[in-house]
């Protein structure tokens, strides 16, 4: 799984989202400068500029990197709206 991540998307840094889980649903890729949120669902990058995911934001048209209203400004933020997606869709 990871060898794909990081072939398909440049996913080279890998977080668990709990200390109890042994399961990784967020990822960095310094190539894109994207931190990405999946689960066996869905995957989804977001950068510098994008929204912070809140779920009940926007509507089925509104692309998943708009589905928030306060913007990532720092790679943090980024991390934030991966971690919210990957909760989303998890």
């Amino acid at each position: 799984m990871r060898d794909m991540m990081e072939r398909k998307y440049g996913i080279t840094e890998f977080e668990k989202t709990s200390s109890d889980s042994s399961v990784v649903t967020i990822g960095y890729s310094p190539k894109d400068k994207k931190w990405y949120g999946w689960s066996h669902r869905a995957i989804y990058g977001f950068k510098v500029g994008d929204k912070i995911f809140e779920p009940d934001y926007g509507d089925d048209k509104t692309p998943f990197n708009q589905h928030g209203s306060i913007d990532c400004k720092t790679l943090e933020d980024c991390r934030k709206a991966a971690q919210a997606f990957a909760d989303y869709v998890g």
